[in-house]
């Protein structure tokens, strides 16, 4: 059994994200959020420890989170993996 290591619980979150390096623009959503990090889904996860911005519209009309975030870990291998999700999960800085 994994011992859990985060510092705040995540709920399960929906919620569109855009991401933004100095090199490029994606797209993406939520699976779950906390206010330490998420798992965002996405087509291509970023490289390890890169940091980026971060614009989550959540589902309060109107309000948006905007932040710096650093990937800390990503699966690449698709849905099926596992059961794990194809995307990455960020750590936010503060």
């Amino acid at each position: 059994m994994r011992t859990e290591k985060r510092q705040h619980p995540r709920i399960k979150a929906k919620w569109p994200v855009t991401m933004a390096t100095s090199e490029m623009s994606m797209t993406g959503e939520t699976k779950d959020y906390s206010p330490s990090g998420a798992f965002i889904c996405c087509e291509t996860p970023l490289q390890p420890s890169e940091v980026f911005e971060v614009i989550i519209r959540t589902s309060n009309p109107g309000s948006v989170l905007v932040g710096e975030a650093e990937e800390v870990w990503s699966n690449d291998k698709g849905p099926d993996d596992e059961g794990a999700p194809h995307g990455m999960g960020v750590k936010f800085h503060k």
